[in-house]
């Protein structure tokens, strides 16, 4: 289906991908694990010293961030899209070395690694412009 270079190219571009695919995604859900954390120590404070008579707004922002899961939510949520993202380049990278090693250049190699690629290209240009141009995820 496909030359010996377009299998050895992909097995060098599906990782350099993953790792950009792994830095965003480490970027959006900081402040989501921020959040998760500064409403757990806030949970522990109250545990430990009982629920204050006076709550300072910071307090009153962190309670209502973590009191919903949200922040957890959200923070797990990408979490799990890495996990996908990390499934889709095992399948990828693992075609793209089988069909140069054994040299396998049939179709589900060629579809597999193709696609893989075409998914990684995606989620690598889409994500950082969702992020930058939406209000969907925080700053």
């Amino acid at each position: 289906m496909a030359s010996e270079a377009f299998y050895t190219t992909a097995a060098q571009v599906l990782p350099t991908l993953l790792i950009a695919l792994s830095i965003e995604i480490g970027v959006i859900s900081r402040p989501y694990a921020e959040a998760a954390k500064a409403a757990q120590a806030l949970a522990e404070q109250v545990r430990q010293q009982g629920i204050p008579s006076v709550w300072t707004p910071e307090q009153l922002r962190t309670l209502q961030a973590g009191a919903d899961g949200r922040a957890y939510g959200r923070s797990a949520l990408w979490v799990r899209w890495a996990f996908l993202f990390g499934l889709v380049f095992l399948a990828g990278e693992t075609a793209a070395l089988l069909a140069v090693g054994y040299h396998w250049f049939n179709p589900w190699t060629f579809y597999t690694t193709g696609a893989s690629a075409v998914l990684l290209m995606l989620a690598t240009a889409i994500i950082p412009w969702l992020r930058l141009s939406s209000d969907l995820f925080p700053e």
